[in-house]
This record gives structure tokens, C-alpha cells and sequence, in this order.
């Protein structure tokens, strides 16, 4: 076989992608702690405070499923906008230790798919096995991080947006595993060149 199949170009394009959002994902993650920091520090210095009869059900129920519960000052019934976006974004101990560990650990595996990703672009016989290994690794990784974080009493906005990604990421890998598996893998099973047809 003399050219590249199609579907490797378009697992390794994948795997590209998955590599680069997930080391900026997997960065800003690891970063939580300064981050929440830096917000709360410019919620500290806002006095915002929308009346209750500015907001129709619509807006209230929009809150309510965005955060834990929305914060009213009980003598004027307005609504507390920064008290109730701290809530949302409130974290415990536990998760900001974790979130900063796995946040590296994230960055490596994002580092595997963009390797995996280039090798696809030649042919050589470590490349099947490098992709297989890295969806393997991102699988438990996500998996590693959904126990995880299961344990946690963080604010439900945050740990719903982490399930969700982590197990979205599952499903991904799944995909791409599956391609792997029914795909005609004989290019690589050759002779070992380099193959720069981009």
C-alpha cells in the first residue's frame, strides 16, 4: 500500500485536535486555585444587586439550575448576582487538590495524542500501538477522574461540567478505538519509511 489511508488522516487530525484542547483545558484546570482567586477577588469588589421584580421566572430558573441555590438579601429580597456566582464556582480543599494534580497528569495525556497524532503521518510499525495505548490511558484517566471527583461537594455547576467532559471524552475515545480496530491497518505494517505527503 502506497499512500496513507484516509481514515489515518482523519483519526491523526483528531488526534491533533484532542492533543492541543486538551493541554489548554488540562492547563487552565491545573490552574484552578489562581483562577478562583482572581474571580473572587473581582467579585469582592462588585455591588451588584438586581431587584426581584426585574427578573421573570424564565431568569430565576435559569439560576437555579445554574447554582445550588440563589442568594436573596433577606431584607430587601433583591437578588445577590456576585453571592450567587460564588456559589457557583464554590470549590472545597479536596477539589482544588485534585483538580491541580490531575490537571498535570491531563497535560501528559494530552501530550500522548499529539505524539500519536504526528506518528500517523509515517509509516512505521509503533504507530497502531502508540494510538491504541494512549485511548487506553485516556479511558482510565477519565475514568480516574469521574471517582474521583464523585467524592467531592464542590458546587454541582462545576462537577456536572467535569463529569460531562470526562465522560464525553470516554465516548470520543471509544470511537476512535473502534475506527482503529475495523480499519485497514496494512500501511502500517510495512516496511518503515517516513511519509511526508501532507
Amino acid at each position: 500500500m502506497n499512500s496513507r489511508p484516509t481514515w489515518a488522516t482523519t483519526v491523526a487530525i483528531f488526534f491533533l485536535l484532542f492533543g492541543g484542547c486538551g493541554a489548554i483545558n488540562n492547563i487552565k484546570m491545573a490552574k484552578t486555585e489562581q483562577m478562583l482567586k482572581m474571580s473572587n477577588s473581582i467579585l469582592d469588589n462588585m455591588e451588584v444587586e438586581i431587584n426581584n421584580e426585574e427578573l421573570d421566572s424564565t431568569d430565576i430558573k435559569v439560576l437555579e439550575m445554574l447554582s445550588d441555590s440563589v442568594t436573596k438579601d433577606s431584607s430587601t429580597q433583591k437578588l445577590d448576582v456576585a453571592k450567587t456566582i460564588k456559589d457557583m464556582m464554590y470549590m472545597t480543599d479536596y477539589f482544588k487538590k485534585w483538580a491541580t494534580t490531575l490537571g498535570y497528569w491531563g497535560v501528559l495525556v494530552a501530550l500522548l495524542f499529539f505524539i500519536s497524532g504526528i506518528l500517523f503521518f509515517f509509516r512505521s510499525k509503533v504507530t497502531i500501538p502508540f494510538a491504541i495505548g494512549t485511548l487506553a490511558v485516556s479511558l482510565i484517566y477519565a475514568a480516574i477522574k469521574v471517582y474521583i471527583f464523585s467524592k467531592d461537594s464542590s458546587s454541582s455547576y462545576i462537577l456536572n461540567g467535569i463529569n460531562f467532559s470526562s465522560y464525553f471524552s470516554m465516548f470520543l475515545d471509544c470511537v476512535m478505538l473502534l475506527v482503529i480496530f475495523v480499519s485497514d491497518k496494512s500501511f502500517y505494517s510495512g516496511p518503515e519509511e517516513t511519509y511526508s505527503d501532507w
